[in-house]
């Protein structure tokens, strides 16, 4: 959860000069680059549905 929180904010640092407020930002080639960049490593839906169910096998969070 804290490393969750911890991209978070740095996605917010690294786009905060196309952010628009609270989670909305203005799509820009930059952020569409990055969002490419995060697609190629898989489906985000899918990765993490994996992450939280071997997290909960583990025993690691509350589900």
């Amino acid at each position: 959860m804290v490393l969750r929180r911890m991209i978070e904010q740095r996605r917010h640092r690294e786009f905060a000069s196309i952010r628009e407020g609270g989670e909305w930002f203005t799509f820009t080639p930059d952020l569409e680059a990055h969002i490419n960049a995060l697609r190629r490593g898989g489906d985000p839906w899918i990765l993490y549905a994996r992450w939280l169910s071997a997290a909960l096998q583990a025993g690691t969070v509350n589900g």
